[in-house]
């Protein structure tokens, strides 16, 4: 949406001022992630896949106490192999 003021001084004409523009964006929607299972210690990989988010990806986190703490992995694609799979 864009905006202007429109002045006016007395008998002059009337004159605009620049335009501004107000983009909204919508809101961030998380999705789902699919692909989580249970693999034996030592499973070399398998990949998680995210769907119906809206927004970019910022980053994916990984955690082993339900989020208390997590760790940042840098990546911001919708698929994520989680590698080197231990208790």
């Amino acid at each position: 949406t864009k905006y202007r003021a429109v002045l006016k001084s007395g008998a002059c004409s009337e004159v605009t001022s620049s335009e501004a523009t107000i983009t909204v964006d919508p809101t961030s929607v998380g999705g789902s992630i699919a692909g989580g299972t249970s693999v034996c210690t030592g499973t070399n990989s398998t990949t998680l896949t995210l769907s119906g988010h809206t927004g970019s990806i910022v980053r994916w986190e990984s955690s082993t106490d339900n989020f208390a703490s997590d760790t940042d992995i840098a990546n911001t694609t919708t698929s994520l192999t989680a590698t080197n799979l231990s208790t």
